[in-house]
């Protein structure tokens, strides 16, 4: 690839539109991205869970386990619900695993009148760890190469952006939560930069 070229092939989104491939309400996406020498290969989220995720990229003649590093855009089941089994398939140290420090707090949110887990079961840093993961929490931005970062957490300034109906497990039980987690992934390339978001909670505005 030449430097600065960016492939993004989407491997988990709610709807298979050719036959072969799985559907899944959630959020995952391969980037290669030309580095020089190098390709650099970052999976943005993981979706629900890793069978979608991996079925998808088998079909697409994809071989995760080249993958450099994973970027989780927020803490949803359905952004970073496959994070250990597409790690266990990777099979290798040293993948780094680059999330707000946020992404792994209890998530929840109303619906129907009924309160539901908006997170992955019992998901912590050191299972990642244990599965030769290098975890990088971090609230500011992350560079991966020279041209390859995350936007760290999102200033809130506009009044049209609004995040409303979430809730986390705070120090005293439920309270709200305004998914500060919430970050996108970006490439700097010779045409303009190139943003992917999760579900861009933080608001397309404030993040751009």
């Amino acid at each position: 690839m030449k430097p600065g070229a960016v492939r993004i092939y989407v491997l988990v989104e709610d709807h298979a539109r050719k036959r072969g491939f799985l559907g899944q309400h959630g959020f995952s996406a391969l980037v290669e991205v030309g580095t020089g020498r190098d390709v650099l290969r970052v999976l943005v989220d993981t979706g629900q869970d890793g069978s979608v995720v991996l079925s998808n990229a088998s079909r697409l003649g994809l071989d995760l386990s080249k993958v450099d590093a994973i970027f989780i855009t927020h803490g949803h089941y359905d952004h970073m619900g496959g994070l250990l089994e597409v790690l266990e398939h990777i099979g290798r140290e040293g993948v780094l695993v680059v999330a707000h420090p946020d992404a792994f707090i209890p998530k929840f949110a109303y619906r129907n009148g009924k309160l539901i887990s908006g997170s992955p079961r019992k998901l912590t840093p050191t299972d990642l760890e244990e599965r030769g993961a290098i975890v990088v929490l971090s609230r500011r931005p992350v560079r991966l190469a020279d041209n390859v970062m995350t936007t760290g957490e999102v200033k809130r300034q506009t009044d049209f952006e609004r995040v409303e109906g979430f809730l986390k497990l705070g120090p005293d039980g439920l309270e709200e939560d305004k998914l500060l987690d919430d970050q996108a992934f970006v490439v700097d390339t010779p045409k303009g930069l190139v943003v992917i978001t999760g579900c861009a909670h933080s608001g397309v505005v404030n993040t751009v």
